[in-house]
């Protein structure tokens, strides 16, 4: 932020040698950023209206919802992991 950035995002959360996979977002690095009075955007494995309403808490300005809206293989695994035996 200190060298003009807007916002600071959770993209690669993960997905890189410095961080490890969460298995859904990386609420712990949103709650990190957030502290610095950074706007956040969260990024990253959001899948429901827990994740959603959690950012929010958390304190994120925007949140990114990718593959869990355009990927059907993610749509359809989800909707059948919900369903009763």
């Amino acid at each position: 932020m200190d060298l003009g950035a807007t916002y600071i995002a959770t993209t690669m959360a993960g997905y890189t040698s410095n961080r490890q996979m969460t298995t859904g977002p990386d609420f712990e690095l949103l709650e990190e950023i957030a502290s610095c009075d950074a706007r956040v955007i969260l990024e990253g494995r959001i899948s429901s209206a827990e994740h959603l309403n959690k950012a929010f808490d958390y304190g994120a300005f925007a949140v990114v919802i990718g593959r869990a809206v355009t990927s059907p293989q993610t749509i359809l695994r989800d909707l059948l992991k919900g369903l009763h035996s």
